[in-house]
């Protein structure tokens, strides 16, 4: 059976960290070198840690050939006074955090407005999205 339980986000803010690759070519890492996986995993829990800190959840962290992507949700799961002001701290943490990380490229983005959240696909394999023109935005 499939899931498909969604909310419609009036005043949510999502936030998207992206964060293109470094000096790293992926046909050139050394799968046997476990310092760029390292680095991600650090950034995955600081950026987790900074989000949870500001009201938010984390929607997902993305791998492809031009980079990693970072997204979090704020007002989805709590009902905050000001969503918006959450996600805007929480960006003005990351940034800090991640030049702390010593990484150098990465972008940041919040976008504030009305989003649909939810569980989709069958119980077994479901998965928590979020859609809208504002998850794009970011």
């Amino acid at each position: 059976a499939s899931t498909s339980h969604f909310v419609n986000l009036d005043q949510g803010a999502v936030l998207r960290v992206f964060q293109g690759r470094q000096s790293h070519d992926l046909d050139d890492i050394d799968p046997r070198d476990s310092t760029l996986l390292q680095l991600m995993n650090e950034a995955f829990k600081t950026l987790s840690r900074i989000t949870h800190a500001c009201n938010g959840a984390v929607r997902d962290m993305l791998f492809d050939d031009k980079g990693c992507v970072f997204i979090s949700v704020f007002g989805a799961h709590s009902h905050e006074v000001n969503p918006c002001f959450d996600a805007t701290v929480s960006a003005m943490r990351m940034e800090s955090a991640l030049k702390d990380l010593k990484l150098k490229r990465f972008s940041l983005g919040v976008s504030f407005g009305e989003c649909f959240c939810g569980e989709v696909g069958p119980s077994m394999r479901s998965d928590y999205v979020v859609m809208g023109p504002e998850v794009n935005l970011a």
